[in-house]
Formats: C-alpha cells, sequence, structure tokens
C-alpha cells in the first residue's frame, strides 16, 4: 500500500460519520485509535479498515 493510501484508510469512520470530519487514527499495539475517542479502535485487514 502506498503512503497516500494509509493516509485515505487511516481515518476514523466514526467521527467522520459523526461529526462531519475524521482524524488520523494513532497506532497502538495491536490496533489504530482515535485520538478524540479512544474507544474507536480498528485494524487493518487485507487493505481494509475493520472496527474492533
Amino acid at each position: 500500500m502506498t503512503r497516500i493510501g494509509d493516509d485515505i484508510v487511516l481515518n476514523c469512520r466514526a467521527c467522520f460519520s459523526q461529526h462531519g470530519f475524521g482524524l488520523h487514527l494513532l497506532e497502538r499495539p495491536g490496533h489504530w485509535e482515535c485520538p478524540h475517542n479512544s474507544s474507536h479502535r480498528y485494524v487493518v485487514e487485507r487493505g481494509l479498515l475493520k472496527s474492533l
């Protein structure tokens, strides 16, 4: 995956749906986490973002 692809995939979908903005996710051990709401957690599987 290219760096441009990472920027698109690694944004919080929940914040985008609820508030109209997507924040870049922070990498945590074993998952990615939203800096605005830590309950929004994701993993990347086969190039797609999957909610935990």
